[in-house]
Protein backbone atom coordinates (compact mmCIF):
# COMPACT_ATOMS: atom_id res chain seq x y z
CA UNK A 1 0.00 0.00 0.00
CA UNK A 2 1.38 3.50 -1.09
CA UNK A 3 2.12 6.27 1.63
CA UNK A 4 -1.11 7.76 -0.76
CA UNK A 5 -3.54 5.26 0.06
CA UNK A 6 -2.55 5.43 3.73
CA UNK A 7 -2.98 8.99 3.56
CA UNK A 8 -6.38 8.20 2.30
CA UNK A 9 -7.69 5.78 4.19
CA UNK A 10 -6.86 7.75 7.31
CA UNK A 11 -8.80 10.65 6.60
CA UNK A 12 -11.96 8.64 5.34
CA UNK A 13 -11.94 6.16 8.26
CA UNK A 14 -15.39 5.17 10.00
CA UNK A 15 -16.24 5.92 13.28
CA UNK A 16 -15.26 2.94 15.40
CA UNK A 17 -17.68 1.18 17.22
CA UNK A 18 -17.84 1.38 21.38
CA UNK A 19 -16.28 -1.44 22.28
CA UNK A 20 -18.81 -3.05 25.25
CA UNK A 21 -16.90 -5.28 26.77
CA UNK A 22 -13.79 -2.70 27.44
CA UNK A 23 -16.91 -0.40 28.57
CA UNK A 24 -18.58 -2.97 30.85
CA UNK A 25 -14.91 -4.28 32.53
CA UNK A 26 -14.19 -0.48 33.24
CA UNK A 27 -17.51 -0.60 34.80
CA UNK A 28 -16.85 -3.11 37.03
CA UNK A 29 -14.36 -0.52 38.68
CA UNK A 30 -16.74 2.37 39.03
CA UNK A 31 -19.81 -0.39 39.82
CA UNK A 32 -20.06 1.35 43.58
CA UNK A 33 -21.38 4.24 41.64
CA UNK A 34 -24.58 2.65 40.04
CA UNK A 35 -26.14 1.35 43.52
CA UNK A 36 -24.97 5.18 45.14
CA UNK A 37 -27.16 7.02 42.14
CA UNK A 38 -29.66 4.70 42.66
CA UNK A 39 -29.66 5.69 46.85
CA UNK A 40 -29.05 8.98 45.98
CA UNK A 41 -32.17 8.93 43.68
CA UNK A 42 -34.78 7.26 46.21
CA UNK A 43 -33.42 10.02 48.62
CA UNK A 44 -34.15 13.21 46.24
CA UNK A 45 -37.59 11.11 45.46
CA UNK A 46 -38.51 10.89 48.50
CA UNK A 47 -37.65 14.34 50.06
CA UNK A 48 -39.74 15.60 47.22
CA UNK A 49 -42.24 14.13 47.70
CA UNK A 50 -42.10 14.73 51.78
CA UNK A 51 -41.77 18.45 50.56
CA UNK A 52 -44.81 18.54 48.43
CA UNK A 53 -47.18 16.72 50.76
CA UNK A 54 -45.87 17.29 54.14
CA UNK A 55 -44.06 20.63 54.22
CA UNK A 56 -45.46 21.98 51.49
CA UNK A 57 -48.73 20.48 50.27
CA UNK A 58 -52.14 21.88 50.65
CA UNK A 59 -53.52 18.07 52.04
CA UNK A 60 -51.72 16.95 54.81
CA UNK A 61 -52.66 13.75 56.74
CA UNK A 62 -52.94 13.41 60.25
CA UNK A 63 -52.82 9.59 61.97
CA UNK A 64 -53.95 8.27 64.86
CA UNK A 65 -53.97 4.84 66.60
CA UNK A 66 -55.16 2.23 68.93
CA UNK A 67 -55.15 -1.56 70.50
CA UNK A 68 -58.26 -2.61 71.44
CA UNK A 69 -58.49 -6.36 73.18
CA UNK A 70 -61.52 -8.48 72.13
CA UNK A 71 -62.43 -10.69 75.33
CA UNK A 72 -64.23 -13.70 73.31
CA UNK A 73 -66.88 -15.68 75.14
CA UNK A 74 -66.41 -19.43 75.65
CA UNK A 75 -66.30 -20.95 71.99
CA UNK A 76 -65.57 -24.98 71.64
CA UNK A 77 -66.14 -24.59 67.88
CA UNK A 78 -63.31 -21.41 67.46
CA UNK A 79 -65.98 -20.07 64.93
CA UNK A 80 -65.68 -16.72 66.29
CA UNK A 81 -62.16 -16.60 66.41
CA UNK A 82 -62.52 -17.89 62.62
CA UNK A 83 -64.84 -15.14 61.45
CA UNK A 84 -63.28 -12.29 63.30
CA UNK A 85 -60.52 -11.49 61.23
CA UNK A 86 -58.80 -9.01 59.94
CA UNK A 87 -60.23 -9.05 56.12
CA UNK A 88 -64.25 -9.09 58.37
CA UNK A 89 -63.33 -6.02 60.30
CA UNK A 90 -62.32 -3.95 58.41
CA UNK A 91 -64.17 -4.55 55.28
CA UNK A 92 -67.47 -5.76 56.71
CA UNK A 93 -68.03 -4.87 60.26
CA UNK A 94 -66.51 -1.40 60.22
CA UNK A 95 -68.57 -0.27 57.73
CA UNK A 96 -71.52 -1.81 59.33
CA UNK A 97 -74.78 0.06 60.36
CA UNK A 98 -74.27 -1.44 63.77
CA UNK A 99 -70.72 -0.17 64.45
CA UNK A 100 -70.84 3.14 62.28
CA UNK A 101 -74.40 4.55 63.60
CA UNK A 102 -72.60 4.16 67.21
CA UNK A 103 -69.59 6.16 66.07
CA UNK A 104 -71.71 8.53 64.27
CA UNK A 105 -74.07 9.19 67.61
CA UNK A 106 -70.59 9.38 69.59
CA UNK A 107 -70.00 11.87 67.60
CA UNK A 108 -72.98 13.99 67.84
CA UNK A 109 -72.23 13.71 71.86
CA UNK A 110 -68.87 16.19 71.04
CA UNK A 111 -70.14 18.36 69.00
CA UNK A 112 -69.93 16.88 65.42
CA UNK A 113 -72.34 16.72 63.16
CA UNK A 114 -73.52 14.22 60.28
CA UNK A 115 -73.39 15.42 57.22
CA UNK A 116 -76.25 14.37 54.66
CA UNK A 117 -75.11 11.57 52.61
CA UNK A 118 -73.19 11.94 49.44
CA UNK A 119 -71.85 15.79 50.66
CA UNK A 120 -68.20 16.16 49.84
CA UNK A 121 -65.85 17.13 52.76
CA UNK A 122 -62.28 16.95 53.86
CA UNK A 123 -63.10 16.67 57.38
CA UNK A 124 -63.39 19.16 59.66
CA UNK A 125 -64.67 19.50 63.91
CA UNK A 126 -67.59 20.99 63.07
CA UNK A 127 -68.76 18.33 60.75
CA UNK A 128 -68.43 14.96 58.32
CA UNK A 129 -70.04 12.83 56.28
CA UNK A 130 -70.48 8.93 56.94
CA UNK A 131 -68.40 8.18 53.90
CA UNK A 132 -65.64 10.33 54.83
CA UNK A 133 -65.55 8.29 57.99
CA UNK A 134 -65.59 5.33 56.94
CA UNK A 135 -62.42 6.06 54.44
CA UNK A 136 -60.45 7.39 57.38
CA UNK A 137 -61.27 4.64 59.43
CA UNK A 138 -58.88 1.10 59.13
CA UNK A 139 -59.03 -1.80 61.26
CA UNK A 140 -56.42 -5.01 61.50
CA UNK A 141 -55.81 -7.37 63.79
CA UNK A 142 -52.12 -8.01 64.74
CA UNK A 143 -50.37 -11.34 65.38
CA UNK A 144 -52.42 -11.70 68.20
CA UNK A 145 -56.03 -12.54 67.16
CA UNK A 146 -57.37 -10.76 70.35
CA UNK A 147 -56.01 -7.90 69.79
CA UNK A 148 -57.40 -5.25 66.67
CA UNK A 149 -55.68 -2.12 65.63
CA UNK A 150 -57.55 0.56 64.86
CA UNK A 151 -56.31 3.72 62.69
CA UNK A 152 -57.51 6.70 61.66
CA UNK A 153 -56.13 8.75 58.73
CA UNK A 154 -57.78 12.45 57.96
CA UNK A 155 -56.56 15.67 56.82
CA UNK A 156 -57.91 17.56 60.04
CA UNK A 157 -55.85 16.79 63.07
CA UNK A 158 -58.08 17.02 66.17
CA UNK A 159 -60.74 15.11 63.82
CA UNK A 160 -58.52 12.08 63.68
CA UNK A 161 -58.48 11.94 67.55
CA UNK A 162 -62.40 12.27 67.57
CA UNK A 163 -63.09 10.11 65.16
CA UNK A 164 -60.64 7.30 67.13
CA UNK A 165 -62.26 8.25 70.04
CA UNK A 166 -65.82 7.59 68.78
CA UNK A 167 -64.91 4.31 67.10
CA UNK A 168 -62.64 2.71 70.11
CA UNK A 169 -66.71 3.44 72.06
CA UNK A 170 -68.23 2.28 69.31
CA UNK A 171 -66.68 -1.06 69.16
CA UNK A 172 -66.76 -1.33 73.42
CA UNK A 173 -70.75 -1.02 72.71
CA UNK A 174 -70.35 -3.72 70.15
CA UNK A 175 -68.97 -5.96 71.98
CA UNK A 176 -71.59 -5.93 75.13
CA UNK A 177 -74.24 -6.68 72.38
CA UNK A 178 -72.68 -9.77 70.77
CA UNK A 179 -72.49 -12.97 72.31
CA UNK A 180 -69.10 -14.29 70.61
CA UNK A 181 -67.55 -11.61 72.97
CA UNK A 182 -67.21 -11.47 77.00
CA UNK A 183 -66.93 -7.91 76.31
CA UNK A 184 -64.37 -5.69 74.25
CA UNK A 185 -61.55 -3.14 76.07
CA UNK A 186 -59.53 -0.12 74.19
CA UNK A 187 -55.76 -0.81 75.92
CA UNK A 188 -53.87 1.74 74.62
CA UNK A 189 -55.51 4.85 72.57
CA UNK A 190 -53.85 7.89 71.02
CA UNK A 191 -55.04 11.37 72.50
CA UNK A 192 -53.80 13.66 69.71
CA UNK A 193 -53.39 12.64 66.13
CA UNK A 194 -49.81 12.97 64.43
CA UNK A 195 -48.98 13.89 60.68
CA UNK A 196 -47.75 11.48 58.85
CA UNK A 197 -44.48 11.61 57.18
CA UNK A 198 -44.11 8.23 56.23
CA UNK A 199 -46.24 5.80 54.12
CA UNK A 200 -47.09 3.58 51.73
CA UNK A 201 -46.75 6.51 48.84
CA UNK A 202 -43.57 7.73 50.51
CA UNK A 203 -42.13 3.75 49.92
CA UNK A 204 -43.69 4.38 46.01
CA UNK A 205 -41.61 7.74 45.81
CA UNK A 206 -38.37 6.47 46.99
CA UNK A 207 -39.04 2.76 44.25
CA UNK A 208 -39.67 5.39 41.67
CA UNK A 209 -36.64 7.46 42.54
CA UNK A 210 -34.18 4.53 42.76
CA UNK A 211 -35.39 2.86 39.55
CA UNK A 212 -34.81 6.46 37.91
CA UNK A 213 -31.62 6.99 39.29
CA UNK A 214 -30.26 3.53 38.23
CA UNK A 215 -31.37 4.01 34.81
CA UNK A 216 -29.46 8.14 34.45
CA UNK A 217 -27.01 6.43 36.39
CA UNK A 218 -26.31 3.66 33.41
CA UNK A 219 -27.09 5.80 30.83
CA UNK A 220 -25.02 8.89 32.15
CA UNK A 221 -21.66 6.38 32.46
CA UNK A 222 -22.57 5.40 28.92
CA UNK A 223 -23.16 8.70 27.60
CA UNK A 224 -19.76 9.85 28.88
CA UNK A 225 -17.60 6.65 27.56
CA UNK A 226 -19.43 7.53 23.84
CA UNK A 227 -17.04 10.37 23.84
CA UNK A 228 -14.29 9.24 25.83
CA UNK A 229 -11.45 8.98 23.73
CA UNK A 230 -8.84 7.08 25.71
CA UNK A 231 -7.14 4.00 24.90
CA UNK A 232 -7.90 0.51 26.91
CA UNK A 233 -7.00 -2.23 24.99
CA UNK A 234 -4.71 -2.43 21.48
CA UNK A 235 -7.39 -3.08 19.40
CA UNK A 236 -9.33 0.16 20.11
CA UNK A 237 -5.73 1.52 18.95
CA UNK A 238 -5.65 -0.30 15.70
CA UNK A 239 -9.12 0.20 15.12
CA UNK A 240 -9.19 4.07 15.46
CA UNK A 241 -5.58 4.42 13.89
CA UNK A 242 -5.04 1.86 11.04
CA UNK A 243 -1.70 1.76 12.90
CA UNK A 244 -0.03 -1.86 14.32
CA UNK A 245 0.74 -1.80 17.98
CA UNK A 246 4.26 -2.84 18.63
CA UNK A 247 4.10 -3.39 22.27
CA UNK A 248 2.85 -2.48 26.10
CA UNK A 249 4.44 -1.06 28.77
CA UNK A 250 2.52 -1.71 32.01
CA UNK A 251 1.53 1.27 34.59
CA UNK A 252 3.57 1.23 37.76
CA UNK A 253 4.66 -1.19 40.16
CA UNK A 254 2.95 -3.94 37.55
CA UNK A 255 5.28 -6.54 35.33
CA UNK A 256 5.10 -7.13 31.99
CA UNK A 257 4.38 -10.70 31.19
CA UNK A 258 6.42 -12.32 29.57
CA UNK A 259 3.68 -13.31 26.73
CA UNK A 260 3.85 -9.35 25.99
CA UNK A 261 7.70 -8.92 26.21
CA UNK A 262 8.55 -11.34 23.14
CA UNK A 263 4.96 -9.89 21.52
CA UNK A 264 7.33 -6.49 22.05
CA UNK A 265 10.66 -8.12 21.29
CA UNK A 266 9.83 -9.86 17.83
CA UNK A 267 7.24 -6.73 16.25
CA UNK A 268 10.96 -4.63 16.77
CA UNK A 269 13.05 -7.64 15.14
CA UNK A 270 11.20 -6.81 12.11
CA UNK A 271 11.30 -3.18 12.41
CA UNK A 272 15.22 -3.89 12.56
CA UNK A 273 15.05 -5.11 9.02
CA UNK A 274 14.41 -1.89 7.41
CA UNK A 275 15.02 0.94 10.48
CA UNK A 276 17.85 1.36 12.34
CA UNK A 277 16.97 5.03 13.22
CA UNK A 278 13.81 5.74 15.42
CA UNK A 279 12.01 8.50 16.62
CA UNK A 280 10.66 8.55 19.88
CA UNK A 281 7.58 10.71 20.57
CA UNK A 282 4.89 10.37 23.28
CA UNK A 283 1.62 12.27 23.76
CA UNK A 284 2.01 12.56 27.57
CA UNK A 285 4.58 15.42 26.39
CA UNK A 286 3.14 18.59 25.89
CA UNK A 287 6.17 20.07 27.35
CA UNK A 288 9.46 18.91 26.47
CA UNK A 289 10.28 15.22 26.50
CA UNK A 290 10.22 13.40 29.64
CA UNK A 291 8.21 10.78 28.84
CA UNK A 292 9.30 9.75 25.32
CA UNK A 293 13.17 9.80 27.24
CA UNK A 294 11.51 7.08 29.47
CA UNK A 295 9.81 5.44 27.12
CA UNK A 296 13.68 5.34 24.98
CA UNK A 297 15.10 4.14 27.99
CA UNK A 298 12.81 1.05 28.84
CA UNK A 299 12.74 0.30 25.20
CA UNK A 300 16.51 0.12 25.25
CA UNK A 301 16.49 -2.09 28.40
CA UNK A 302 14.29 -4.53 26.90
CA UNK A 303 16.57 -5.21 24.03
CA UNK A 304 19.07 -4.99 25.95
CA UNK A 305 17.87 -8.16 28.00
CA UNK A 306 16.78 -9.79 24.62
CA UNK A 307 18.85 -12.91 23.53
CA UNK A 308 18.08 -11.34 19.77
CA UNK A 309 20.45 -9.03 18.05
CA UNK A 310 18.27 -5.93 17.57
CA UNK A 311 20.59 -2.90 16.99
CA UNK A 312 18.36 0.26 16.83
CA UNK A 313 18.81 3.74 17.79
CA UNK A 314 16.13 5.35 19.51
CA UNK A 315 16.36 8.83 19.46
CA UNK A 316 13.33 10.38 21.88
CA UNK A 317 11.83 13.62 20.12
CA UNK A 318 9.68 16.57 20.98
CA UNK A 319 6.05 16.11 19.59
CA UNK A 320 5.68 17.52 16.40
CA UNK A 321 4.91 21.09 16.34
CA UNK A 322 6.23 22.03 19.62
CA UNK A 323 9.69 22.42 18.67
CA UNK A 324 10.53 23.18 14.74
CA UNK A 325 13.95 21.06 15.61
CA UNK A 326 11.33 17.96 16.33
CA UNK A 327 10.87 17.86 12.47
CA UNK A 328 14.40 17.80 11.27
CA UNK A 329 15.10 14.89 13.97
CA UNK A 330 11.67 13.04 12.52
CA UNK A 331 12.57 13.34 8.90
CA UNK A 332 15.83 12.09 9.46
CA UNK A 333 14.88 9.32 10.98
CA UNK A 334 14.04 6.24 9.79
CA UNK A 335 10.40 6.15 11.24
CA UNK A 336 9.01 7.25 14.38
CA UNK A 337 7.18 5.23 17.16
CA UNK A 338 3.71 6.87 18.94
CA UNK A 339 3.67 6.38 22.47
CA UNK A 340 0.49 6.52 23.55
CA UNK A 341 -0.51 6.68 27.64
CA UNK A 342 -3.84 3.83 28.21
CA UNK A 343 -6.76 5.84 29.88
CA UNK A 344 -5.51 9.24 28.79
CA UNK A 345 -7.92 11.16 26.75
CA UNK A 346 -5.27 12.31 24.14
CA UNK A 347 -6.83 10.33 21.15
CA UNK A 348 -7.96 13.80 19.54
CA UNK A 349 -4.70 15.24 19.61
CA UNK A 350 -3.16 11.85 18.84
CA UNK A 351 -4.95 12.25 15.81
CA UNK A 352 -3.58 16.01 15.04
CA UNK A 353 0.01 14.47 15.84
CA UNK A 354 -0.49 11.91 13.19
CA UNK A 355 -1.87 13.93 10.50
CA UNK A 356 0.99 16.53 10.95
CA UNK A 357 3.24 13.66 10.88
CA UNK A 358 1.41 12.40 7.83
CA UNK A 359 1.58 15.76 6.05
CA UNK A 360 5.47 16.03 6.49
CA UNK A 361 5.97 12.81 5.04
CA UNK A 362 7.27 10.92 8.20
CA UNK A 363 7.33 7.35 8.36
CA UNK A 364 4.88 5.93 11.60
CA UNK A 365 6.41 2.44 12.12
CA UNK A 366 3.62 1.77 15.03
CA UNK A 367 2.13 2.47 18.34
CA UNK A 368 3.51 1.62 21.85
CA UNK A 369 0.61 1.93 24.76
CA UNK A 370 2.43 2.97 27.83
CA UNK A 371 0.32 2.77 31.75
CA UNK A 372 -1.64 -0.63 30.53
CA UNK A 373 -3.55 -1.64 33.56
CA UNK A 374 -2.07 -5.84 33.14
CA UNK A 375 -5.23 -7.22 35.29
CA UNK A 376 -7.76 -5.20 33.36
CA UNK A 377 -5.99 -6.82 29.91
CA UNK A 378 -5.52 -10.38 31.82
CA UNK A 379 -9.89 -9.95 32.28
CA UNK A 380 -10.28 -8.30 28.72
CA UNK A 381 -8.57 -11.42 27.10
CA UNK A 382 -9.54 -14.03 29.44
CA UNK A 383 -6.30 -15.24 30.95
Amino acid sequence: MSREDIVIEHKISQEEMLNLRSFYGRLLKKIWIVPLGTLIGALIAVFIYFLVTVVFGPAKQYQASSEVYLHFASDEKGEAYAYYNGYTWNNQLMPSDEIMNATMDNLKKVGIAELPAGSTTKGSMKSVSRDEVGRSIDASILSDIRILRVTVTNHDKELSAALLKATDDALVAYGSSRSEFSFIETIKEDSTAKLVTFSNRTVTAGVTGAITGFVLCALTMLFIDLFNDAIYVPEDEEARYHLPVIGIFPKENQKLDSRYRNELLAQMMEISQQSSRICIVSMKDKEGLKDASKVTDTLKELLGTSTFSIDLNFIPSQLPGSDLDAYRKIHDSDGVIIAIPSGKRVGSFTKHCISQLYKHECPILGIIITDMDMKFLKWYYRL
